[in-house]
């Protein structure tokens, strides 16, 4: 992992935690592990992680059906949405491809060649349907059953939009959900317009319920509470959230970091996790670190500690999202960390960017009131290195500790 190495009695990383079902490395590999910017697109970080957190939910309440995408591209998301298939569920892929005079407002540029190899490489291939053509043509008998996940992303005309939509929404399974994408984009007014469009019609059935600056999540409306407050749980998760309406409903605004930093090899959400951004956001006591700030605190003293209540006891993971105090004469930053005094591991940093380090939590390991500990190498001033009159002791900055 660029920007880590583990040493010292603690060898173990993430890689161990993995599920031996070929399916769920081959989700692992692709969502966490960064296989998906090989994919020419355009999903974000925080799109995975939703439509993850969304399958995560589903899979919580046992949901069936198969998973669809209009407007596939290369495969950016049809390969995430192939990953979380079951065996007996397929993944239909519907694009207008090579037939270009029909993508009338010129939303992306679709080329069947990319997109199969890129299912062959980053999905195990199998119960792949593909629908070469017009999605205005599309209608919901050409679908094996319902559809758990239904991304769309087509054509982003307003007529486009709405007839997907509703494609979308005649073939849905009870407890399924929409993703539409480019949903406040700038760029394509059209998919805003569509959607009023559509809601204009089906709102009495259908609901957003969360959205960010890429994706919007609809569903159905007898759902819509229930899945608005499983967005509402994920406020701990989210780098921005806020409650507001749309069509006269609740609605969640909420924006997720990177998945690796929120969900575990497996692609389960993680238990619990606390968030070092402050001042006043953080759930534990910390020791020997700066005031939090609103992107996470400092250790200020060679051993810093986060102390933390019972509500974690379950788990047998945790992380640490750290990034180092560097300089010209220091080009890595070795801490050692111990829960209730029991060594966990010893790391080394490098690099100028925050690295997630993962450890192994032992068995009875965690109590009643919990102690972790960073004991961090030689914290430095800044002011003896970079010219500025910070003369705070700086070691390692911390933005959350997750627990798995």
């Amino acid at each position: 992992m660029a920007g880590l190495h583990s040493c010292g009695h603690n060898e173990w990383l993430g890689e161990m935690m993995i599920s031996h079902d070929p399916s769920r490395i081959a989700l692992a590999n692709y969502a966490l592990r960064g296989a998906h910017n090989e994919v020419k697109g355009w999903l974000s970080e925080s799109g995975i992680s939703l439509i993850l957190a969304l399958a995560e939910w589903q899979r919580q309440h046992d949901v069936r059906g198969h998973v669809a995408e209009i407007g596939v591209h290369h495969g950016r998301l049809f390969c995430l949405l192939k990953n979380l298939c079951r065996e007996d569920e397929t993944a239909i892929a519907i694009d207008v491809f090579e037939d270009q005079h029909l993508n009338v407002d010129k939303s992306g540029e679709g080329n069947r060649t990319a997109f199969e190899r890129n299912v062959a490489a980053y999905t195990d291939g199998r119960n792949v349907s593909v629908i070469q053509g017009d999605s205005m043509l599309l209608n919901a008998g050409q679908f094996p059953g319902p559809i758990r996940l239904f991304s769309v992303d087509g054509s982003h005309t307003a007529a486009h939009t709405e007839h997907d939509l509703t494609v979308a929404a005649h073939c849905l399974a009870i407890e399924g959900a929409i993703i539409l994408d480019d949903f406040f984009n700038a760029d394509w007014p059209g998919v805003q317009e569509g959607f009023h469009h559509f809601m204009h019609r089906y709102g009495h059935a259908f609901q957003l319920v969360a959205y960010d600056y890429q994706k919007a999540i609809i569903c159905r409306a007898a759902i819509a509470p229930d899945l608005r407050r499983f967005f509402e749980s994920l406020q701990p998760y989210s780098i921005g959230f806020k409650q507001t309406e749309s069509w006269g409903k609740p609605v969640v605004r909420i924006t997720m970091p990177p998945p690796s930093q929120v969900f575990s090899e497996n692609a389960t959400l993680a238990l619990g996790l606390i968030s070092l951004k402050g001042p006043g956001n953080t759930s534990a006591r910390l020791v020997g670190f700066e005031t939090p700030r609103p992107n996470g605190a400092w250790t200020v003293e060679p051993s810093a500690h986060v102390i933390f209540g019972p509500r974690f006891n379950a788990a047998s993971e945790i992380r640490v999202d750290a990034l180092p105090f560097i300089h010209p004469k220091r080009l890595t930053r070795s801490f050692s960390l111990s829960l209730n005094e029991e060594p966990l591991g010893d790391f080394v940093l490098d690099g100028e960017r925050h690295t997630v380090v993962k450890a192994r939590i032992p068995s009875g390991a965690l109590a009643e009131e919990n102690t972790l500990t960073l004991t961090i190498e030689a914290p430095e001033s800044p002011a003896e290195f970079k010219g500025t009159t910070d003369t705070q002791t700086l070691g390692i900055h911390v933005t959350q500790v997750s627990f798995y």
